[in-house]
C-alpha cells in the first residue's frame, strides 16, 4: 500500500491457493492496475516455501525459494533433476513439518531424506523460478504419454466463451485414459464442444484434446473457490 494524497492505492495483489489462469491475470492487471503476486505454500511447510521477487515478477511462475526453504525438483528416487526437466517439488527447511500426528504411513510418504513430498509436479528454469505443472494424482497417461490437465486448462481458458475449465483423466478401453473437460460458460450456449475442440486444435498436441466436453452452469469448488476435481471424478459413477 502507497499513501497519495488522495487515500491509499493498492499496488500488489497476491494470489495462491490454485494457480490463477495465465488470461485471467494479465487481464486482471490491465484492467484493475495492479501487479499479481504469485507464490507457493503448504500447511506442512508453513504456509510459504516461494514467492516472486518484487518487480521479478514471472507470469505462471510461483517464484524462487523464500529464506530458509530449500527447494528442489527431484525424480522419484528422491535425486535433484536438471534445470528444465519435470519433476516433484519437495521442500526442506526448518519450517517444514516433524510428521503427520498420530500417522507415521502418511509421514513416512511425505518425507523422505529430510523433504517434504508435496505431490506437484513442476520444474525449475535457469533462473531460479518454479514453475508447476500440475498436481502428480491429477497427470493422465494417454497410451504412456504424460498429459497435464493445467496446460490444456490455460488454453481453454483463452477461449472467451469459456468462465471456467476443469480437465481429468477418464478410463478408456484401448488408451487406458484420455481426457475430458468440464466447462462452465459466460453466456449457456455461446459455444459448442465441437467449437472448442477446433480452437484447441494447434494450440496443443491433438493427443491432448479432450475426448469428451461437457457443460456445466458451475463447476464444483470448496470454501476457498478451488474446483474439486475430485467431485468431478465421482460424478462418472452417478
Amino acid at each position: 500500500m502507497t499513501d497519495t494524497c488522495s487515500g491509499c492505492v493498492l499496488k500488489y495483489c497476491f494470489c495462491g491457493t490454485a494457480p490463477m489462469p495465465e488470461e485471467l491475470l494479465v487481464n486482471f492487471q490491465k484492467d484493475f492496475r495492479v501487479h499479481i503476486v504469485e507464490g507457493y505454500g503448504l500447511t506442512e511447510a508453513t504456509g510459504l516455501a516461494t514467492l516472486n521477487p518484487p518487480g521479478k515478477n514471472k507470469i505462471r511462475s510461483i517464484g524462487t525459494a523464500i529464506l530458509g526453504q530449500d527447494v528442489r525438483i527431484l525424480d522419484e528416487n528422491n535425486k535433484e533433476l536438471p534445470r528444465g526437466e519435470y519433476g516433484e517439488i519437495c521442500v526442506k527447511g526448518d519450517c517444514v513439518m516433524m510428521g503427520y500426528f498420530n500417522n507415521e504411513a502418511a509421514t513416512k510418504e511425505a518425507l523422505k531424506d529430510g523433504y517434504l513430498h508435496t505431490s506437484d509436479m513442476g520444474y525449475m528454469d535457469d533462473e531460479g523460478y518454479f514453475f508447476i505443472v500440475d498436481r502428480k494424482t491429477d497427470m493422465i497417461i494417454r497410451g504412456g504419454e504424460n498429459i497435464y490437465p493445467r496446460e490444456i486448462e490455460e488454453v481453454m481458458y483463452s477461449h472467451p466463451a469459456i468462465r471456467e475449465a476443469s480437465v481429468i483423466g477418464i478410463p478408456h478401453t484401448h488408451y487406458g485414459e484420455v481426457p475430458k473437460a468440464y466447462v462452465s460458460l459466460h453466456t449457456a450456449g455461446s459455444t459448442s464442444a465441437d467449437d472448442i475442440k477446433s480452437f484447441l486444435k494447434g494450440k496443443i498436441a491433438d493427443f491432448k484434446i479432450p475426448a469428451e466436453i461437457e457443460f456445466m452452469d458451475d463447476l464444483p469448488k470448496n470454501i476457498l473457490g478451488k474446483i474439486m476435481k475430485k467431485k468431478l471424478r465421482e460424478s462418472l459413477n452417478t
